[in-house]
């Protein structure tokens, strides 16, 4: 995999828009013209991948003390739909998470470790979500091929990360996270590959997918071998119609069990919480957003 610029003959974009301007931020295909909300240190990378066979556009966000402390590495969280993480011009849904506001935020209040995001954009709505995210047969919406998207962010995207950027690589302080079918992606990745990914992030997963095939994973995950560290997975009770969404929420109450009868202790590694009128929108999840990151990355000691 060979990382590539927006411009091949301009270095790796850096876009900050804390008085800055926007005119050096290159959209998107298909990228919504809306009013600039990136705060902070941004950086845009176009990455080619071999496992997807395609270029996968990357925003890392660097927290304010990078530049100012060089013998300093930080964690990384890697969060799918990359589109809708940090800016409202190109969020796919109702609005975009805030991750760089929210980390800004709780960075400077000691609440979270100084940690790089790692924002990966989808390679579009619909099918190719399923593909990405996924990893079983649904009778409605097809098969997904997660592993090879699994395997773009543990061989080919994180090794790069890792290698343009001071970052702390072990599993321990290295957080995957996403949101309905990326919560459901978040889980995957961190069954199938704990040894890179030790963290985990999933709001509102979709657990459903594929004849509730996470929840027969974590079943029969394995109780001594490699696991994640820490998981956060939540569920909101507005998720979708009123049925569906009990439907979800004893989904989250099944899985919680399962982590449960695996060892996990619900409030040190792993946090359950269903989220009265949460719902299944970008707002919802940028709401809760803080609580995820400051549970999987506090601060250190």
């Amino acid at each position: 995999m060979v990382p590539q610029e927006d411009d091949p003959q301009a270095p790796v974009e850096s876009v900050s828009l804390n008085g800055g301007s926007l005119s050096s931020l290159r959209l998107p295909e298909g990228g919504k013209p809306r009013g600039g909300t990136l705060s902070g240190d941004i950086r845009s990378h176009k990455v080619h991948s071999n496992s997807l066979d395609e270029n996968r556009k990357v925003l890392v966000y660097l927290p304010e003390g990078y530049e100012k402390s060089p013998a300093k590495s930080y964690p990384v969280v890697y969060v799918q739909d990359g589109q809708s993480i940090f800016d409202d011009r190109t969020a796919t849904r109702d609005t975009e998470w805030g991750l760089d506001e929210t980390a800004q935020k709780l960075i400077g209040e000691g609440k979270m470790a100084e940690t790089i995001i790692v924002a990966v954009a989808n390679g579009g709505s619909g099918p190719s979500r399923v593909t990405d995210f996924t990893d079983a047969v649904d009778p409605v919406h097809g098969q997904g091929q997660a592993r090879n998207y699994l395997s773009f962010l543990k061989d080919e995207l994180k090794p790069m990360v890792d290698a343009t950027y001071r970052t702390l690589t072990g599993a321990e302080t290295t957080a995957v996270m996403g949101s309905s079918l990326g919560g459901y992606f978040a889980l995957y990745a961190g069954l199938s590959a704990p040894s890179t990914f030790g963290l985990v992030g999933a709001l509102s997963p979709s657990l459903w997918f594929g004849g509730q095939d996470m929840l027969k994973r974590i079943a029969e995950m394995s109780s001594d071998g490699p696991r994640p560290s820490k998981i956060w997975i939540d569920m909101g009770t507005k998720e979708d119609n009123p049925a569906w969404s009990t439907h979800q929420v004893r989904d989250l109450e099944q899985a919680k069990d399962g982590f449960v009868d695996h060892g996990y202790i619900v409030g040190q590694n792993l946090f359950a919480p269903v989220i009265e009128g949460g719902e299944h929108t970008n707002l919802a999840w940028r709401n809760r957003s803080g609580d995820v990151l400051r549970t999987l990355l506090p601060p250190a000691d």
